[in-house]
């Protein structure tokens, strides 16, 4: 079997999957069933930063004396009360799932006595989408990457997705940037925490006061805000894109008129077709 019909089998569900926030469990709650205390958790040196999120590489003090090298997401000390939120029901969306292409945290600091922390495995070349970047500026020749080996990204990545799916989980925001990889060269899925905030050039406000991965979407989820299986698959797709041209921004050219006509999408179905909003997502498959 070629790897591009594998990738396609890997991402292939005929039952659709629902979020893992709809099964009513309190994101909270998830994380206390890894807390630690604040003093267990150590971060040392920043690795990438927002507005508000921030993000170190650290340590994890273990209770028999042991440590281990983590990835830490946190937020500032001023940061808002949805802001916390945010990394809170974001960072526990793949609490306990244990896949080899699914990096989930493994230890998180909830007291009120200061910012959250979420604690994962610490990954040698670190985030995907950073790590492709580099190498496009480097050039591929020169990166010791092979067409071969972006297309086991992307076949680890499907595989991941697949078993999210199986559980009954939506991912809803599968993009390079929501990705890591080890010493190895596997990648692993990981949450979207903080990604609004320290990838800012990959989301867009709809006029709703919600930052959204629109070119990442699915065009039935910017219409009608619903996710499924296939709308992962859909982000899926474009990942691969991704993967063919080193994390270049996708629809750089012709997605700016679709984003603005979705701030004002038609109010009837009829209209649809004959609005901006339709003529400029049609712009997306040309």
């Amino acid at each position: 079997m070629s790897s591009r019909y594998a990738i396609l089998q890997a991402g292939s569900l005929s039952t659709p999957a629902r979020s893992i926030h709809s099964n009513g469990s309190n994101p909270k709650d998830k994380l206390r069933r890894i807390a630690v205390s604040p003093g267990t958790i150590i971060c040392q040196q920043l690795v990438q930063e927002g507005t508000y999120g921030r993000i170190y590489s650290g340590i994890l003090h273990h209770p028999l004396g042991e440590t281990r090298d983590v990835l830490i997401k946190t937020v500032v000390d001023g940061a808002s009360l949805s802001q916390v939120a945010y990394l809170l029901s974001e960072g526990s969306t793949l609490c306990g799932i244990s896949h080899p292409n699914i990096l989930f945290p493994v230890a998180a600091v909830t007291e009120l006595s200061g910012p959250p922390k979420v604690a994962y495995p610490l990954t040698a070349k670190g985030n995907l989408k950073l790590y492709l970047q580099s190498c496009r500026e480097i050039g591929i020749q020169n990166s010791q990457l092979s067409t071969q080996q972006l297309v086991e990204f992307g076949l680890q990545v499907a595989r991941g997705i697949s078993h999210l799916h199986s559980l009954g989980v939506l991912h809803k925001d599968i993009a390079t940037r929501n990705c890591v990889l080890d010493i190895e060269l596997n990648v692993r899925v990981c949450d979207n925490a903080l990604s609004r905030d320290v990838f800012p050039n990959d989301y867009h406000c709809l006029g709703d006061n919600e930052n959204r991965p629109v070119k990442w979407m699915a065009l039935e989820t910017l219409e009608k805000k619903f996710f499924t299986a296939s709308s992962d698959i859909w982000s899926l797709g474009v990942l691969l894109w991704e993967l063919a041209t080193l994390a270049a921004m996708p629809f750089e050219q012709r997605y700016g008129p679709a984003v603005e006509a979705l701030r004002f999408p038609p109010t009837h179905k009829s209209d649809y077709k004959s609005s901006t909003f339709g003529q400029s997502l049609d712009l997306t498959l040309v």
